[in-house]
């Protein structure tokens, strides 16, 4: 009896051991079935965000080579103008010396000493309408009282030494009257008059020789209402050569026939 009942005992539990094991092994395919397609997702995704990543590393590195480029370009042209500008003539300054002889047409001169007294009041008085405060002037309606000393100044100022003898002018359709008691002008400060206007086409600097000379084109004034329509002519009436030593006017040539332009 004792045998049996150990017999059925042993058997029970190689049915529970059976049992335990099948489960076990039930347990662990289902546990790496698990484990696979978890891993399968995961390198999955992975893939997906590698791809992601790929791309959006290519486009970010296009970027900045794109902006390195232009950074490049941008360094360079704006080097190039700074360079030009550092190396360029300032144009400001001689247009300036040379507007008011521009405006009195000057004629070509191999020196200053060649031109007439009118001629020199002339420049003188376009230069004080054009760059000086003529508020600091006594006035009278329309007119300034401009002492002879300043004309004297503002021809200094162009051409260097320059004796003048001071008279009465005409420029166009006003009289310029010098005041021989009181030692001063008389100019009107809003003149109507038309002449020309100067653009400056070339500058050469001879540092070595210590000259600079300036061709500039001179235009045609014309009324503003006429500035917009067709038929205004808009090329260049002459061409003016001027040489310039330390910043004073030394002579002036007509040079337009080298641009084409006769009988002037």
């Amino acid at each position: 009896m004792k045998k049996e009942k150990e017999t059925v005992n042993n058997e029970i539990s190689e049915s529970q051991n059976t049992v335990i094991a099948e489960t076990l092994q039930d347990s662990q395919a289902e546990l790496e079935s698990k484990i696979k397609g978890i891993y399968s997702d995961y390198k999955e995704k992975n893939r997906a965000v590698r791809k992601f990543d790929r791309k959006l590393y290519t486009t970010i590195g296009i970027i900045i080579i794109i902006m390195a480029i232009a950074g490049v370009f941008w360094t360079v042209f704006n080097s190039v103008i700074w360079i030009n500008k550092l190396l360029k003539p300032d144009e400001s300054k001689y247009l300036n010396l040379i507007e008011p002889t521009v405006i009195a047409d000057t004629p070509s001169f191999e020196n200053i000493s060649e031109l007439n007294d009118t001629t020199k009041i002339t420049f003188a008085v376009w230069d004080i309408l054009l760059h000086s405060n003529l508020d600091i002037y006594d006035k009278s309606f329309d007119v300034v009282f401009v002492p002879q000393s300043d004309i004297e100044q503002s021809l200094t100022k162009m051409f260097g030494d320059c004796p003048v003898t001071h008279k009465t002018i005409t420029i166009g359709q006003y009289t310029i009257l010098f005041n021989e008691v009181k030692k001063h002008y008389v100019i009107p400060t809003k003149p109507d008059y038309f002449s020309y206007y100067p653009s400056i086409k070339k500058v050469y600097e001879n540092k070595e020789d210590g000259y600079t000379t300036v061709t500039v084109a001179l235009y045609a004034d014309i009324p503003s209402w006429q500035k917009d329509l067709e038929r205004v002519q808009t090329s260049a009436v002459k061409y003016m050569k001027y040489t310039i030593i330390k910043n004073k006017i030394t002579k002036i040539e007509n040079v337009s026939s080298k641009y084409g332009i006769f009988n002037i």
